[in-house]
C-alpha cells in the first residue's frame, strides 16, 4: 500500500504514490506539517502547537490560525484515492498517523543511529527547513547537522574519468529576483529526475529569469550549463547552430561527439515558435543520442516528447494576512526604487499597493512595468487607471529593456497571438466578452462555437487561457487581464455588441434557472454584472429588473452604493411598466434599508406604494416592505401583527414560498423581541428556514440559522447557541458571506458576556468590528 513520503531536507515536497505536492498556502502551513512530521510519536496538545507557531497572537487567534492551517494541510494532502486517515485528531490535540508515512529527516536519524552510512548519505540532501527560522526549527537543524558531521568518509572510491572543466554559460542580470523558492527547489528535483523539463506559462511570468536561477542552483551537478537564446530562431535547422554556439563550440568536431563523455545542461529559451516545425524531433534526437544531457525548456506550450515534465508556472503570490510581505510586493517596490529612490511602503501607501496587486495579478512584467512609471503617478492614480483603462498599461513600454517582445505587455501578448490560427485568434477574441471567468457551456452558447471545450484545451495548452478546477469538480477557464485586455481590441464593434447581446441574453437565462440560490451564483458575479450592465446601456427594462436583485445581493454591502446606483439607472430607463417601476422602487427601498438610510427609504417605499394598482402580486411585495418597515421601527404588536397576517394569507394564496419564509422570519423576530415566547420564535424560524433550504437558498436559511442562534441566547440554551453559530459560521464560508460571518461573531461575543467570558468576549466583538471595517462601513446591529 502506498503511503505518504514527507520531505524536508533542502526542499519541502510530500509525495503519494505518482502525486507530487510541492506547493503549500502558507509557511506556516510547512511549519505544522514539519512539526507533526518530526515528532511521529508524539501526541501534539493544540495549545503547544500555537504557542510554537504564533508565539506572538493572541491565544484564541492563534486557535484559529491553527484550526486554519490544519484545514489548508488536510485539503493538500486528503488526495483522492488515498486510503486511512493520515491525520489524527481530536478537539485537544492533533497528529500524524505514524503508520502512514514517512519523514526524510526522522529517516536520516534513524539511519544514522543504525550506522546504515550510505542510506543516510542519501538521505542527506540539504538543510532542515531551508528559509525558517523559528528557535524550534533552529535547534531541530543543529541537531541533525550535528549528527550529519558523525559520518564517516565513504571508501575511497575508483577515481573518475577526466572531464573537461566546469563551464557556466548562462546570462547575467543587473536585476534582483524575487520569489519563486518554492518553484526553484521543486524544478532542481525534476531535473534530478527526469531529463526533459519543460517551463510553461504566459509571457510576461518570467520563465525565462526562472530558468536561469534554476539552472544556477543545479549547474554543480553538471560539466556544462549554457542558455540558448530561441526567440529569433525560426527555422528548426537553425537550432544545433545555435545549441552548438551557445555551449562554446570550436572548430568542426560535431556536436555529439564533443558533447558524448560530458554531462550537459541546456537551457532552450523560447521556443514555442519552432514547435510547428518539428523543433520537438531535434531535441528528442540531442537526448536519445546523449544520454548525459538534460533539457531546461521555457516555452508558452508543452513539446508533446514522451518523457517530458512540464512545470505550469503561475504568477507571484499576491500579499496575504498571514504572508503580508509577498514576493510580488517586494518586487514592485524594488524597481520602483530604481526610478524613484525615494520610494518606500508605509502605512498609508499600502492599501494602494495592495490595490495595484489585484490588479496586476501577480504578473512579474506587469508589476515592472508599472512600477517603472511611478516617477510619474501616485499609486492610488496608478490603480484607478488600471481600474478603468488597462489597456492603457498594456500598451506602456519599459525602457531599456532589450527583448522586443517584453517591451511591453502588448508585444509579450502580440507574440502569442501570432502564433495562432485564425480560428483560435477568433474564439480568444470572443471569449474577451466574459469576465471573471466562465464555463465550457458558457462558452460554447456565447461565441456560438460547439467546440468550445476543444479550443479552450488548446488555449490552456498555449499559455492563454487560465484553468481552475473548483471544489464542486467543476472546471472554470479565465483570462489574465493583459490578454483579455489586448484580444478585446481585436473585435470589431458589431461583433463586440453581437457578443455582447448573446452573453447577456446566456446569462439572463442561467440566473433565472437558479432561482434565489445565491451561493451557486458567486463565480459568475462579474458576468451578471457586466450582463446587467449591458442591459442598462441598451434600455432592455426586462433583462435590467431581472438582474437587479441578483445583483445587489452579490455585490454586498461593501459595493452598496453602486448597486444603488444601479438601481437609479434601471429606474431612469425610459418607458417602464408599472410593475417594473413598483419592483425597482422596493429593491431600491430594502438596499436603502439594509445599508442603515432609513429616511430615503421610507420615500422609496412611499412611491412603491402608489404603484400598486390592481396587481396582487405586487400587493403582496408592498406588503412585505410595510412590515418589514414597521418590525425595523419597533412599531406595536398591535400594529404589525395585523399587517403581518394580512401578508402571509396572501403569500399563501399566490403561492409565493419566498415570501412566506421571509414573513415568517419576521414574525420569529417580533416573538423573540417584543412577545419573549422562545418557542414560538424557535417553531416560526424553523419553518422559515425549512422554506428557504426546500428552496436551495443558503444564504437566507443560514441569516434563519444565525437568528435561532440568538434567540437560544436569549432563551438561557447557551450550549445551543454555541453549536448553531459554529455552523453558521462554517456555511458563511463555504459561500463567502464575510458579512454574515461578522454577525456571527458578534453573536458570540454576546455568548461569551452572558457566560461572563470577557476576554472571549473581546477576541469576538474585535473581530466583528474588524471584519465590518474591511466591509467598508457601519452596520446596524454590529459590536
Amino acid at each position: 500500500m502506498a503511503s505518504w513520503n514527507v520531505y524536508l531536507l533542502g526542499v519541502v515536497q510530500v509525495h503519494f504514490g505518482e502525486w507530487r505536492i510541492t506547493h503549500f498556502e502558507s509557511t506556516r502551513v510547512i511549519a505544522l506539517l514539519a512539526r507533526l512530521a518530526l515528532f511521529p510519536e508524539r501526541i501534539h496538545p493544540r495549545e503547544e502547537l500555537v504557542e510554537l507557531l504564533w508565539p506572538e497572537v493572541d491565544p484564541d487567534v492563534g486557535r484559529n490560525r491553527l484550526r486554519s492551517a490544519l484545514s489548508s494541510l488536510r485539503r493538500e494532502l486528503e488526495l483522492p484515492g488515498t486510503t486511512g486517515d493520515l491525520f489524527l485528531v481530536d478537539r485537544h490535540s492533533l497528529r500524524l498517523n505514524p503508520q502512514a508515512f514517512t519523514c526524510d529527516a526522522v529517516e536520516l536519524t534513524r539511519a544514522i543511529g543504525q550506522k546504515r552510512w550510505h542510506e543516510a548519505r542519501e538521505l542527506h540532501r540539504g538543510e532542515l527547513l531551508p528559509g525558517f527560522y523559528d528557535d524550534w526549527i533552529l535547534t531541530e537543524r543543529e541537531r541533525l547537522e550535528a549528527l550529519c558531521e558523525s559520518l564517516p568518509e565513504p571508501q575511497e572510491a575508483p577515481e573518475p574519468p577526466v572531464r573537461l572543466p566546469r563551464t557556466l554559460l548562462l546570462p547575467a542580470y543587473l536585476t534582483t529576483f524575487f520569489g519563486r523558492e518554492t518553484e526553484i527547489a521543486a524544478l532542481a528535483t525534476l531535473l534530478r529526475q527526469h531529463r526533459l523539463v519543460t517551463l510553461t506559462g504566459s509571457g510576461g511570468m518570467g520563465k525565462t529569469r526562472l530558468s536561469v536561477e534554476v539552472a544556477r542552483a543545479v549547474a554543480p551537478s553538471f560539466d556544462r550549463c549554457a542558455f540558448v537564446a530561441l526567440a529569433e530562431c525560426h527555422e528548426p535547422g537553425e537550432l544545433l547552430t545555435r545549441v552548438r554556439s551557445a555551449l562554446g563550440l570550436q572548430g568542426d568536431t560535431p556536436l555529439f561527439e564533443a558533447l558524448a563523455e560530458q554531462t550537459v545542461l541546456l537551457i532552450l529559451d523560447n521556443l514555442e515558435q519552432l514547435l510547428d516545425q518539428e523543433a520537438s524531433a531535434v531535441i528528442e534526437e540531442l537526448l536519445l543520442r546523449l544520454p548525459q544531457m538534460t533539457c531546461l525548456v521555457t516555452s508558452r506550450r508543452g513539446l508533446g516528447i514522451e518523457g517530458e515534465r512540464e512545470w505550469p508556472l503561475g504568477p507571484l503570490p499576491l500579499p496575504t494576512d498571514e504572508e503580508p510581505m509577498s514576493a510580488a510586493l517586494a518586487l514592485f517596490v524594488d524597481r520602483a526604487r530604481a526610478v524613484r529612490p525615494d520610494f518606500s511602503l508605509t502605512v498609508k501607501n499600502r492599501d494602494d499597493l495592495l490595490e495595484l496587486g489585484i490588479h496586476l495579478e501577480g504578473i512579474p512584467l506587469a508589476i515592472e512595468l508599472v512600477a517603472s512609471r511611478i516617477r510619474a503617478y501616485s499609486l492610488s492614480e496608478l490603480a484607478a487607471q488600471l481600474s478603468s483603462h488597462f489597456s492603457s498599461v498594456t500598451h506602456a513600454r519599459i525602457r531599456g529593456h532589450k527583448d522586443e517582445r517584453h517591451r511591453s505587455l502588448h508585444a509579450t501578448v502580440a507574440w502569442s497571438w501570432r502564433l495562432l490560427s485564425p480560428q483560435l485568434q477568433r474564439f480568444l477574441a470572443a471569449l474577451s466578452i466574459f469576465r471573471g471567468g466562465w464555463s465550457a457551456e458558457a462558452a460554447s452558447a456565447v461565441c456560438e462555437e460547439p467546440d468550445a471545450h476543444g479550443l479552450l484545451e488548446e488555449l490552456a495548452a498555449d499559455s492563454l487561457v487560465v484553468v481552475s478546477e473548483r471544489p464542486d469538480g467543476s472546471v472554470r477557464f479565465r483570462l489574465l487581464e493583459m490578454i483579455r485586455s489586448f484580444v478585446e481590441e481585436r473585435l470589431a464593434p458589431d461583433r463586440r455588441a453581437e457578443l455582447a447581446e448573446a452573453h447577456g441574453s446566456y446569462f439572463l437565462v442561467w440566473q433565472e434557472s437558479r432561482g434565489s440560490r445565491w451561493h451557486k451564483m458567486h463565480d459568475e458575479t462579474q458576468n451578471l454584472c457586466a450582463a446587467l450592465e449591458q442591459a442598462l446601456s441598451t434600455g432592455n427594462a426586462r433583462r435590467a429588473f431581472a438582474l437587479l436583485k441578483p445583483v445587489w445581493t452579490l455585490l454586498g454591502l461593501r459595493r452598496g452604493e453602486e448597486s444603488l446606483s444601479l438601481i437609479q439607472r434601471a429606474l431612469d430607463i425610459p418607458e417602464i411598466t408599472s410593475y417594473q417601476r413598483c419592483m425597482g422602487l422596493l429593491e431600491q427601498y430594502f438596499l436603502l434599508m439594509t445599508l442603515g438610510n432609513w429616511n430615503s427609504a421610507a420615500i422609496s417605499l412611499e412611491t412603491a406604494e402608489k404603484e400598486i394598482e390592481e396587481d396582487k402580486k405586487r400587493e403582496l411585495f408592498v406588503l412585505r416592505a410595510q412590515v418589514y418597515n414597521l418590525v425595523k421601527h419597533q412599531a406595536s404588536q398591535k400594529e404589525v401583527i395585523p399587517l403581518l397576517e394580512k401578508a402571509l394569507t396572501l403569500s399563501l394564496s399566490l403561492k409565493d414560498r419566498e415570501a412566506e419564509a421571509f414573513l415568517l422570519n419576521l414574525r420569529g423576530g417580533i416573538a423573540l423581541r417584543q412577545e419573549k415566547d422562545f418557542d414560538l420564535a424557535e417553531s416560526v424560524y424553523a419553518k422559515s428556514e425549512e422554506i428557504y433550504l426546500s428552496r436551495e437558498d443558503i444564504a437566507n436559511a443560514n441569516q434563519i440559522l444565525l437568528n435561532r442562534a440568538n434567540a437560544a441566547i436569549e432563551s438561557g440554551n447557551f450550549e445551543k447557541a454555541s453549536d448553531l453559530y459554529e455552523t453558521c459560521r462554517k456555511n458563511c464560508r463555504k459561500i463567502g458571506d464575510d458579512l454574515l460571518e461578522a454577525y456571527v461573531d458578534n453573536g458570540m461575543g454576546s455568548l461569551c458576556v452572558k457566560k461572563k467570558q470577557w476576554a472571549e468576549a473581546e477576541f469576538y466583538f474585535l473581530n466583528c468590528i474588524r471584519q465590518a471595517w474591511k466591509l467598508g462601513g457601519n452596520y446596524s446591529g454590529l459590536a
